[in-house]
């Protein structure tokens, strides 16, 4: 893959995976601090699966990849070039999400 000059649309995909990583994290941390509210509850689900816990309540979850996002996306933005680590940050998320949609429906 070449890395070419980023595009809107592009643009725009990475800025939604920061906003959505950064909101991410505060629902996460406002849950793992005991405050609830309407933010924090938002698409929890109760589960007494021990893969579901894996997969829903793991550090690895939030704590590390949505940090990876915001950074490998600002980095995109940063170089102006999409390019590998565009389609990495997009890869990541889609696993994340991937997991998190087979949590919700399945388990």
């Amino acid at each position: 893959m070449v890395s070419t000059k980023i595009k809107k649309w592009q643009k725009a995909l990475i800025y939604g995976l920061i906003v959505f990583s950064l909101l991410h994290i505060l629902r996460d941390l406002l849950q793992d601090l005991g405050i609830r509210n309407t933010f924090s509850s938002i698409f929890t689900k109760r589960s007494d699966s021990y893969v579901a816990f894996i997969l829903g309540r793991t550090v690895v979850n939030t704590y590390i990849v949505a940090p990876v996002v915001i950074g490998l996306s600002t980095f995109c933005l940063a170089r102006n070039k999409f390019g590998l680590i565009g389609y990495l940050t997009i890869i990541i998320m889609a696993i994340s999400f991937s997991g998190w949609l087979y949590y919700w429906f399945f388990l």
